[in-house]
């Protein structure tokens, strides 16, 4: 499909009220484009996008609104997906799932932290926390990855604050059953993505 058709089908997408879903920036015009929708484009589309794996958000739609992207830049695709895969699973055993931004010459690192409440609700907030290096949390129960979820027990309030500074996400409800869809889902998609690149992860 040519990338103009596909930008006109996207204006008629209906907005979901609640979603999760990677998101490209094309070149340097600040504009996005859904990691869905580009998978739909032929090469010539995909060429005309111009985006850069390099450099994605995520769409963060609550109550049919967007609360993240484009505004908060979170680092490499290939980055993100193994953090989604973990993030899923982690969600559906009930525990707190954080992602983090791939931008790595910032100081604080910046992450998502989905904690999840009762049965089928989870509070999605920004964290910011002051020299924690290059901490991710993944692979799962490595040594990295449980400092950092330990460090997040302890100081979750601190950390939501601190991100304030940056971007001002707190506590924004979601449904944790369409979370568990996207995960698994968004990380599908990257991962074709970057197949199609043959970029390794």
């Amino acid at each position: 499909m040519a990338a103009r058709a596909v930008i006109s089908e996207l204006k008629n997408h209906m907005t979901p009220m609640d979603d999760l879903r990677i998101v490209f920036y094309r070149g340097a015009s600040g504009q996005t484009i859904l990691a869905q929708d580009y998978r739909q484009l032929d090469p010539a589309g995909k060429m005309a996008m111009a985006v850069d794996v390099g450099g994605i958000s995520l769409s963060i739609i609550v109550g049919g609104r967007e609360r993240l992207a484009p505004f908060l830049s979170l680092g490499s695709l290939a980055e993100m997906i193994p953090q989604l895969e973990a993030a899923g699973d982690r969600l559906g055993a009930g525990k707190p799932a954080l992602i983090r931004s791939g931008v790595l010459d910032e100081d604080p690192g910046l992450y998502l932290l989905f904690d999840p409440h009762d049965d089928d609700d989870v509070h999605v907030s920004l964290l910011a926390i002051h020299g924690i290096g290059n901490f991710f949390p993944v692979p799962p129960g490595s040594r990295d990855a449980k400092a950092i979820y330990r460090y997040v027990a302890s100081h979750r309030d601190d950390c939501i604050e601190a991100a304030r500074e940056w971007y001002d996400l707190t506590r924004l409800r979601m449904n944790k059953s369409t979370l568990l869809a996207a995960f698994p889902r968004e990380a599908e998609i990257g991962r074709a993505v970057l197949t199609e690149r043959s970029i390794a992860i």
